[in-house]
C-alpha cells in the first residue's frame, strides 16, 4: 500500500509540474499575438 500512495504522489507532481511548464509555454508562446476583443473585454 505505500508504494501505491508513493506513486500516486509522485504522479501528481509530475502532473502539477508537467501544468506549471505549459501554462508558462502559453504565456510565452501568445504574448506575441494580439489580443481578440472578446479577450479584453473578458480581462
Amino acid at each position: 500500500p505505500n508504494t501505491v500512495f508513493a506513486c500516486m504522489v509522485i504522479i501528481a507532481a509530475v502532473t502539477l509540474g508537467a501544468e506549471a511548464l505549459i501554462t508558462l509555454l502559453e504565456h510565452k508562446l501568445l504574448k506575441w499575438r494580439p489580443p481578440n476583443r472578446s479577450e479584453a473585454q473578458a480581462i
